[in-house]
């Protein structure tokens, strides 16, 4: 597979003309390895001092995301602002296996955001294939804690 991160590529000027060698050095595997734990094309860094930068691209559904990536390299919340969210085979390899089956928001459904939380715990947010929107809170180990619809 073909890194992104190619030495022509403008990601590669940028994190060295917009942060600096020290970034680079210290950031871009992490947020490399983020990326490619989803498959993201079209990539681009917004750095932000000290802190880990902002990753936006393009999954490989085609819809453009923000990933927040944490300092250890882990994904931290997954957000689009188009309207048609992501699906869920973009972003399956991240989530628990017992999540993936009989989910309540049906296999129609599209993500607008995902939260990774510290402690294993995953908040969604999303449309189902009736146009309502949803969240769901998971807890540790994939286990429903809640669904509910936005009025």
């Amino acid at each position: 597979m073909k890194s992104p991160f190619s030495p022509l590529h403008p990601l590669a000027l940028g994190i060295t003309v917009l942060a600096g060698p020290a970034f680079a050095t210290d950031h871009e595997p992490l947020v490399e390895a983020a990326a490619a734990k989803l498959g993201l094309t079209e990539i681009r860094i917004f750095p932000k001092g000290p802190h880990m930068p902002d990753l936006h691209g393009r999954l490989p559904d085609g819809i453009e995301v923000e990933v927040d990536v944490r300092r250890d390299g882990s994904i931290e919340e997954i957000e689009t602002e188009e309207r048609a969210g992501f699906t869920l085979g973009s972003v399956e390899s991240l989530l628990h296996p017992d999540m993936l089956t009989g989910a309540p928001w049906g296999p129609e459904a599209r993500f607008y955001k995902i939260e990774f939380d510290d402690d294993g715990e995953i908040e969604i947010e999303g449309i189902d294939g009736k146009s309502r929107r949803f969240e769901a809170e998971y807890g540790r180990g994939g286990r429903l804690r809640e669904f509910k619809y936005d009025d």
